[in-house]
């Protein structure tokens, strides 16, 4: 997709305030008071900054640049923790993370688990059971099947089959039996 002129210079604005130290995003803990986001969200934001302000500019930025504003932006609740301090310091000081932003980010990514063991399988839980009192149903659903297992017709519309049967079954009986099969 084309961006305009002043459409990528918003843009660009808005991507170096998120990587900025000052008033950047921020990783605050994955506490169900926690105002903030989750870690992959905030690891989305930044790299997906980084880039897009490389594409745009003539700025590169190095990959120890990258991992130093990860763990600067470890703050809130999750700068309280002792394993995630000791991550971080860990990240700073092993050549193999602090030059390498993702595999930092999977690393703190794992020491982010265990401290929030309890409050990330209470999300999955909550998750879980508010997909299992959706109750909007899908137009698929609607018609009592889906592309491939019948309902009114896979591929509705003028001359594409008729009810029942699905991909394989319309108006005519398609591969498997019918006028025609």
């Amino acid at each position: 997709m084309f961006l305009g002129q002043s459409s990528t210079e918003t843009s660009l604005i808005q991507a170096r305030k998120q990587i900025s130290d000052s008033e950047g995003v921020t990783y605050c803990g994955e506490l169900a008071g926690s105002s903030g986001m989750p870690w992959a969200n905030y690891v989305g934001i930044l790299n997906g900054a980084y880039i897009f302000i490389e594409e745009h500019t003539r700025d590169t930025f190095s990959q120890e640049t990258r991992v130093d504003r990860l763990v600067k932006g470890i703050n809130g609740d999750a700068a309280q923790q002792q394993i995630l301090i000791i991550a971080c310091e860990h990240v700073q000081n092993d050549p193999k993370l602090k030059y390498h932003f993702h595999e930092a980010a999977s690393f703190l990514q794992t020491k982010i688990q265990i401290v929030y063991a309890a409050a990330l399988a209470n999300k999955t839980r909550n998750n879980q059971s508010i997909k299992e009192t959706n109750t909007t149903n899908t137009q698929e659903q609607l018609q009592g099947g889906d592309y491939y297992h019948g309902g009114r017709g896979g591929r509705g519309g003028r001359g594409r089959g008729g009810r029942g049967g699905g991909r394989f079954g319309g108006r005519f009986g398609g591969r498997f039996g019918g006028r025609f099969g």
